[in-house]
């Protein structure tokens, strides 16, 4: 099967068939634009594509190597990168912002990313934050 690459981040590339459904399109796009909601879930991603959630789960599986939980918090985290980089914001709002509560947030970035939020953000160069 053909692949190309989506998103990148420093621990994983996700990857998704050129061919993909029409509805998976959509899916991806009205996951982009509901991702900081922390409520955003499989049920959430199915119906705005008109799908089951058992269905729209098949369907995803078959194209994507990633699961909808972690497609969520790679972009979540992609995002909570990026604030952390150009804001001086505290970690908590941080991840209200991008969809998480402050503890699931530092578990999850520690995980996908090997260090905490705050030594994230104290391991960049300081000119980010004039």
């Amino acid at each position: 099967m053909n692949k190309r690459n989506i998103t990148k981040s420093n621990r994983r590339n996700i990857t998704i068939a050129k061919n993909l459904p029409f509805k998976l399109y959509k899916a991806i796009e009205y996951i982009g634009k509901n991702y900081m909601d922390p409520d955003l879930c499989l049920k959430d991603v199915a119906e705005s594509v008109n799908l089951h959630p058992k269905s729209f789960s098949f369907l995803w599986n078959k194209y994507l190597e990633i699961s909808i939980p972690d497609f969520i918090n790679e972009l979540r985290i992609r995002n909570a990168r990026k604030l952390l980089t150009k804001t001086t914001d505290c970690t908590s709002k941080i991840a209200h912002r991008v969809g998480f509560n402050s503890y699931h947030f530092n578990r999850v970035f520690k995980v996908k990313i090997g260090t905490s939020p705050n030594q994230y953000r104290n391991s960049l160069p300081q000119e980010f934050f004039i």
